[in-house]
């Protein structure tokens, strides 16, 4: 009974382990397949940016034969039909090749937030439920300036749709998604997986210039002049008024960061009951 019980006992373990490996390996494989999307929308971004030409004797020009009036292949209505495409091949013929983009594992986070929300609440905006715009869910994941933007794509699961009906752009009459995948000056990029949405998919592509990193960080510290030294350049101002503060005994000073910004709480207790707090708010870009 003893061996049974053992080898029950093995062979319970191994399974367990095989279920643990399986697991993994699922994690693992969808991990991969995120990946390898995201790195094919980049090539697709970067084929476009580096060859507009080539881009669009090869993957534009081939379309226009698949439109019937605003029909495209039998299947897809279109605003515009084939003259929005038509005008594409004509703009990337004249476009000069500007720098690759590279993908950006921040920015791929803020993009996948805006994703799960558009894809969960059924919306086809660039503000979030939330009120956030892509600015401000770019900040949650790093420090970034100059400029952002960001593209959202409907009903297209392939890397090359995807891209290539954001430049095709129809019935937007800014092209402003055919101009950020061809600005230039933003230089990365970050991408979400294909979310489900009453669409059938959507995905989001946000952008950043070349200056984009992680959220600064501030070592703790309880000398007042070394934190005071570490408040950003610009803020001298705010650096005098808390200097100025501190000199009373029943002034305490809180300080919270966030990126790209600092809230100032000036908490004063004089011994009685009565507690007043001010708040300051200062923002800055780093240049």
């Amino acid at each position: 009974m003893a061996e049974s019980a053992s080898d029950a006992q093995a062979l319970e373990a191994l399974t367990f382990l095989c279920s643990v490996d399986a697991k993994r390996a699922q994690r693992l494989f969808a991990a991969a397949q995120r990946r390898s999307f995201a790195e094919a929308i980049v090539r697709e971004h970067n084929f476009a940016r580096a060859k507009p030409a080539e881009y669009a004797e090869t993957r534009v020009v081939p379309l226009l034969d698949k439109f019937d009036g605003t029909t495209f292949d039998n299947a897809l209505s279109t605003r515009e039909g084939r003259k929005c495409a038509e005008e594409l091949a004509n703009v990337l013929r004249e476009t000069e090749p500007c720098q690759p983009l590279e993908l950006d594992a921040g920015i791929s986070k803020a993009a996948q937030r805006h994703a799960d929300d558009v894809g969960a609440n059924g919306i086809m905006a660039h503000v979030g439920t939330d009120g956030s715009e892509v600015g401000d869910r770019l900040r949650r994941e790093g420090e970034w300036w100059g400029s952002c933007a960001e593209n959202l794509s409907f009903g297209f699961e392939t890397p090359e749709d995807v891209v290539l009906w954001l430049l095709i752009d129809d019935g937007v009459p800014s092209r402003g998604h055919r101009k950020n995948i061809l600005d230039g000056s933003l230089q990365r990029v970050g991408c979400s997986t294909p979310t489900e949405h009453e669409t059938g998919t959507c995905v989001v592509l946000d952008y950043a210039a070349a200056a984009f990193g992680p959220p600064e960080r501030i070592h703790p510290t309880n000398d007042p002049a070394a934190i005071l030294a570490a408040l950003p350049h610009g803020l001298d101002a705010l650096r005098r008024e808390i200097e100025t503060a501190l000199v009373s005994p029943f002034t305490t000073v809180h300080l919270e960061y966030a990126p790209g910004s600092l809230e100032v709480k000036f908490v004063v207790n004089d011994g009685t009951e009565t507690t007043t707090t001010t708040t300051k708010k200062a923002t800055w870009s780093a240049t």
